[in-house]
């Protein structure tokens, strides 16, 4: 069925708007021409710790993040008919480095409401995020902490060691346990591993 607003505010809806029971209609098979969006809003919870307000008014815009029970946030933002642009800022993540998913409205979502942009980025916590909504527009997007922060932060430490004493570095392939060869410094670049572990005196990576 029709719906107002764009595609963005549909999805912003989903986290605006408190409900232990959220239902998607119309046919399946019109999600499935979508999988991106749906699957964003099948994953969005009910249920949440914590509610913040970031910003708005009854007569302009309404802007709330809300953290779920695993500690990540939606953000979701919707507008009047008017075009505007929004700002918040992020210091409610508390600290850290954020991934962020995030759907907004397209440049032509005033005249082709279904249109929409999906991008992923980082943010640190506290930095201020402005976003255009289209005349019944939306926003909406999830932030988890960044995981891997720590490993990549190793990895830089553990290839500036390596590379000061010329050392050979042990490189196993966890899904090939039996698949290990050493490489210098300089060849680190081109292998495709996750994460650098040490190994009583040795440094390992594992992939």
């Amino acid at each position: 069925p029709g719906s107002l607003g764009t595609r963005a505010r549909q999805m912003a809806m989903m986290a605006l708007y408190e409900a232990p029971l959220q239902m998607l209609c119309d046919s399946p098979t019109n999600y499935e021409k979508n999988e991106e969006a749906f699957a964003f809003m099948s994953k969005t919870p009910v249920v949440w710790n914590e509610t913040v307000a970031l910003g708005g008014s009854p007569d302009t815009s309404i802007t709330l993040a809300r953290q779920a029970k695993d500690g990540s946030w939606y953000v979701a933002s919707i507008g009047t008919a008017a075009a505007q642009e929004v700002s918040f800022d992020t210091a409610f993540l508390g600290d850290g480095r954020w991934r962020v998913e995030a759907f907004r409205d397209a440049p032509d979502s005033a005249t082709k409401p279904m249109e929409y942009v999906h991008e992923k980025f980082y943010i640190c916590a506290g930095e201020a995020l402005k976003v255009a909504l289209a005349p019944g527009g939306g926003f909406a997007e999830v932030e988890g902490r960044d995981v891997h922060a720590r490993d990549r932060a190793l990895r830089r430490r553990v290839l500036a060691e390596v590379a000061r004493h010329h050392q050979l570095l042990d490189v196993l392939d966890a899904r090939r346990p039996r698949d290990r060869h050493r490489v210098r410094a300089a060849e680190l670049a081109a292998v495709p591993f996750l994460r650098i572990v040490r190994s009583g005196d040795h440094h390992r990576a594992v992939r």
